[in-house]
């Protein structure tokens, strides 16, 4: 009798182990899992911060530019207004003048139009102004879902 208690005891025993360790063997699957969706989260935020990065070069260049194309436009207003001096410039050289700042001006629209994944992140951003969902941004701005809830996230905080 005492031999058959043991071998009860036993078995639940060799149970309980196997138990335990399928049990260790699913959380180390889900740990797995969890690591390999905050490499991908990291991934993101790096490439936001770049793109970030880029905006901010490319807004700094844009305001440049039209402090630039103000200034100018400026001066000529002024030169049209009065008739500058003989040893001053001529009228073809204001005409240079204006068709330079007309240049100035296609190639500012280009570059604000140009860029499109500031385009891309504000669509997402007006998106997420509007109520959608991570899935509606997924799907609409052609981005992986850690990028969607990291706008989601970005907006929340502004």
């Amino acid at each position: 009798m005492d031999l058959l208690m043991d071998d009860k005891a036993l078995n639940l025993g060799s149970v309980a182990l196997l138990v335990s360790m399928v049990v260790l063997l699913i959380l180390v699957l889900r740990l797995r899992e969890v690591m390999l969706k905050l490499a991908v989260i990291e991934q993101s935020n790096t490439a936001i911060e770049s793109l970030k990065s880029g905006f901010k070069q490319h807004n700094e260049l844009l305001n440049e530019l039209k402090m630039v194309t103000q200034g100018m436009s400026q001066k000529l207003t002024l030169l049209d207004a009065k008739p500058p001096p003989e040893d001053m410039v001529t009228q073809s050289e204001v005409n240079a003048l204006k068709q330079q700042l007309q240049q100035i001006e296609i190639k500012v629209q280009g570059l604000e139009s140009q860029d499109p994944t500031s385009r891309l992140y504000t669509k997402a951003s007006k998106l997420v102004a509007s109520g959608a969902s991570v899935e509606e941004i997924m799907q609409e701005c052609d981005l992986p879902r850690a990028e969607a809830e990291l706008v989601m996230s970005l907006h929340a905080k502004s």
